[in-house]
């Protein structure tokens, strides 16, 4: 309905009367404006999504905090991820404007995106003049199932805004190009480093404008560099000007590479410092050539049937299978050769596909960046050279063949109502963060991110039994997470199971010592608790025979418990502590001569650190800076913390 009222509405404005190019262009604005908005108005009464959300907006002091001087301090410093402080910043004034709520940070991705519809059609123009091709491309843009995630996510305002400063700075060009202004040119610099400051996905727009450069700008008559010496032109004249043309192109573009080289080395350094990055020993150089051409295809596909969208796709751990990589290598090849020479007659679709290339190429899977294959949002820009591909295509058939004009119009308005049948049902699933982990979790299959937020939202909204089934099936696709053992652990404890929620709290632990959230609930467990109570019943359900995980287990344990202990000024119960782990059969230093010298040791430390400290808080951080030096060549069993026989309701006995 919302590309049927678009459509009409210039019907109903002109009467029939011929309308002035500018008034063209206006009324091309507005129906962008109208039909994007009708398609998306309901998002403006979305909540949050649980992946990153916390992260950007709710759980974020300084962006909750509003425009503040700390918080611009904070935003020009922060590096969670990349180094963005122009999405801080945009955070930032939602909470000033909005206050906490998500409804108005959703209308403000929502006008980023019709925003960038915008500017796609005022570029096209300016580029091509020609209006239905540019109009048609720019709904396609703003309608299209695959953006739904962009627009719908509150955490991807990075990619909206960075797609902006894309636009912009690309229309700017063109301005300086077109008329020689200065001034455009020294602001598309300066929009360039804000899209940068945003997300580094504008590293490939130089080349992008150079590819302008050669249509629709027509700076560079490529054709002609591969024409040979021929008697119009003895004295090579002709090769001496193109290439002075291609020189001056080029010098245009290097203040341009130079910002990009810069901010791709500090978004480079910023995903590596938090392991974003996988190295290639964890994906080699073969796996990640085959799940880029293979992801390549697969964006081509979703372009053109955008059905079966998700959130999230995994990253398999068996690889493209060799006919699936070579098939795809095969067709990404064979289709580059026959843009390229059909060049001349047919320079969009060149450009339109390696627009495309370039584009996708930093997301394409070379560079493993999560671990995760594909992702919808990853396509909002690279998309475009399809659009233009597709719609120039058209275009050149109805030049040549007048007579399907009038099937074309009526497929070009089925295409643009199918898109927006498409998109809002696509947007439906974002109305509820379980319908949407749901749907991804049907649509991408088994991933222990999915279920791992899926039980994260039942457990929210009091279905515990759901939620630690969710978190079960994630810790059994991923046992070696921190995160999903104290998530189950503390959906275990609101549903009264305390001993199994302290063996996946401990595990956390043992995982990543900086497990916050598992630290500070076995604190209050044992604070709140009888600690040799505690200690006693982990000893009666160990077995005889310890493995490398529960040496770890009960070690993490005691620290903590110690801790606690030094943190109430119980002295003697710290040193008691230590004495029973000392007497325990199951710690003779024979069993594991390094964890014999730390028992041994154990009181003793305790009782040194207490010596010197000050109402115990210097103990404290002494025990939380131990590191316990377990002899890394003993095997670890499949057997879990506690006995088979005495594992507690619903606690699985193998990681």
């Amino acid at each position: 309905m919302a590309t049927l009222a678009s459509l009409a509405l210039p019907c109903w404005l002109t009467q029939g009367r011929t309308l002035a190019d500018s008034e063209r262009k206006y009324l091309a604005l507005l129906v962008i404006t109208i039909s994007t908005a009708l398609v998306y108005w309901p998002v403006m009464s979305f909540g949050y999504l649980n992946l990153d959300d916390d992260l950007y907006v709710t759980g974020n002091q300084m962006v909750q905090q509003g425009v503040t001087l700390d918080g611009l301090k904070w935003a020009m410093t922060a590096t969670l991820g990349f180094w963005q402080p122009v999405v801080w910043l945009s955070h930032m004034v939602d909470s000033t404007l909005f206050g906490s709520g998500p409804q108005g940070r959703h209308i403000m991705n929502l006008i980023i995106h019709i925003g960038n519809a915008l500017l796609l059609f005022s570029i096209l123009l300016s580029l091509t003049k020609d209006y239905w091709p540019s109009l048609l491309v720019a709904c396609i843009f703003a309608l299209h199932p695959l953006n739904v995630e962009s627009v719908a996510w509150i955490s991807e305002r990075k990619g909206l805004l960075a797609a902006f400063f894309w636009l912009l700075t690309t229309l700017l060009y063109i301005k300086s190009v077109v008329e020689h202004d200065a001034s455009a040119y020294a602001l598309s610099l300066i929009t360039l480093c804000l899209g940068l400051l945003s997300k580094p996905i504008l590293m490939a727009l130089p080349a992008v404008l150079f590819l302008f450069d050669i249509w629709p700008l027509n700076r560079i008559p490529l054709s002609q560099f591969q024409q040979p010496r021929h008697f119009n032109d003895p004295n090579g004249q002709l090769k001496v000007r193109n290439r002075s043309l291609l020189w001056n192109v080029l010098k245009e573009k290097m203040p341009y590479c130079a910002f990009v080289i810069l901010f791709s080395f500090i978004a480079f350094s910023a995903e590596s410092s938090i392991g974003a990055l996988a190295g290639l020993n964890e994906v080699g150089v073969g796996a990640r050539f085959a799940n880029s051409v293979y992801s390549y295809c697969l964006y081509v596909v979703r372009t053109a049937l955008p059905t079966s969208l998700a959130l999230y796709y995994p990253l398999s751990h068996s690889p493209v299978q060799p006919s699936v990589w070579v098939s795809a290598t095969t067709i990404l090849f064979l289709t580059t050769l026959l843009v390229i020479k059909e060049r001349q007659r047919r320079p969009y679709l060149m450009i339109g596909w390696l627009y495309y290339l370039l584009t996708m190429f930093p997301t394409s899977g070379l560079i493993e960046i999560g671990h995760h294959l594909t992702a919808d949002r990853y396509a909002y820009m690279p998309t475009v050279g399809l659009f233009v591909l597709g719609v120039w295509t058209i275009r050149g058939l109805l030049c040549r063949f007048p007579r399907i004009t009038f099937l074309t119009q009526c497929a070009t308005f089925g295409t643009l109502l199918f898109l927006c049948v498409l998109s809002r049902a696509q947007l439906l699933y974002w109305s509820d963060p379980v319908l949407l982990w749901e749907h991804t979790l049907q649509t991408a299959g088994d991933s222990a991110l999915v279920h791992n937020n899926l039980g994260n939202c039942y457990e929210r909204r009091g279905l515990l039994r759901p939620a630690i089934s969710h978190y079960r099936q994630a810790l059994r696709l991923e046992p070696a997470t921190a995160l999903i053992q104290s998530n189950l652990g503390n959906a275990l404890e609101e549903s009264g199971e305390q001993s199994a929620a302290m063996v996946h709290y401990l595990e956390a632990v043992h995982l990543d010592g900086n497990a916050a959230s598992a630290r500070e609930a076995l604190r209050y467990y044992v604070t709140t608790k009888t600690g040799e109570a505690i200690y006693e019943s982990l000893i009666r359900g160990m077995r005889s025979e310890f493995n490398d995980r529960q040496q770890r287990n009960l070690q993490a344990y005691v620290q903590i418990l110690s801790d606690v202990c030094v943190r109430n000024g119980q002295t003697e119960k710290a040193l008691a502590i230590g004495k029973r782990i000392r007497s325990g059969k199951c710690y003779e230093p024979a069993q594991d001569r390094t964890l014999g010298d730390e028992v041994r040791t154990y009181d003793d430390w305790v009782a040194d650190s207490l010596r010197g400290a000050k109402r115990g808080v210097q103990a404290s951080k002494l025990m939380h800076s131990r590191k316990y030096n377990i002899n890394p060549f003993v095997e670890p069993r499949t057997t879990d913390f506690v006995q088979e026989d005495d594992a507690p309701p619903g606690c699985t006995s193998r990681a």
